[in-house]
């Protein structure tokens, strides 16, 4: 991958004096869909689409080759950035730092993502909630005969999504405590 954009960036970087004390931090605010699931852009809440990249490289602090595949949220990150700059932050700000979970992959972490989309034309807006190996997405009522639709998926079973159980019976505790979690979390 040192061949990529950013392999060169941290290529130049390691052969600088600052190095050793940069965070180099790679990641976007959402996928792009290509078709899959029939949709293009990113005004769904399908892994192709909420799922983003994210690579952290600090050498003063985290070493490399490591991969952690809990799942965390933008404001995870900017709690995480203010983290490392030493700065304070609002009592009123959303997320978590990711350090203690980056420094030791044996960490407790929440395994959780909250994602919320109301753009671009849609009757109503959506939101989802990734949690350990489900996710749950959540979509608002647009009128007295439309909505509320519910989608759960598990990742696991499921990595493509094409199998909604939200409505089955033996998902109902599971359902009924992912929107709890959801709206407590928004």
């Amino acid at each position: 991958w040192m061949d990529t954009e950013i392999g060169k960036v941290l290529a130049a970087l390691g052969n600088s004096e600052v190095a050793d004390n940069t965070i180099v931090i790679y990641t976007s605010d959402h996928g792009e869909n290509k078709g899959d699931h029939g949709t293009w852009w990113k005004n769904n809440m399908y892994e192709h689409s909420a799922r983003i990249p994210l690579i952290v490289n600090y050498p003063a602090r985290l070493p490399g080759g490591q991969r952690r595949t809990k799942a965390c949220s933008l404001v995870d990150l900017a709690r995480t950035i203010a983290d490392v700059a030493g700065a304070e932050t609002p009592d009123d700000w959303d997320g978590d730092s990711l350090l203690p979970y980056l420094d030791d992959p044996e960490a407790e972490w929440k395994d959780m993502a909250v994602s919320e989309y109301y753009a671009n034309n849609i009757s109503s807006g959506f939101v989802m909630l990734r949690q350990g190996d489900y996710k749950y997405v959540y979509h608002t009522r647009i009128d007295e005969t439309h909505g509320p639709e519910r989608e759960l998926y598990n990742l696991v079973e499921d990595p493509k999504e094409w199998n909604n159980v939200a409505n089955s019976p033996e998902h109902k505790e599971r359902v009924a405590q992912m929107h709890s979690c959801l709206v407590e979390e928004l």
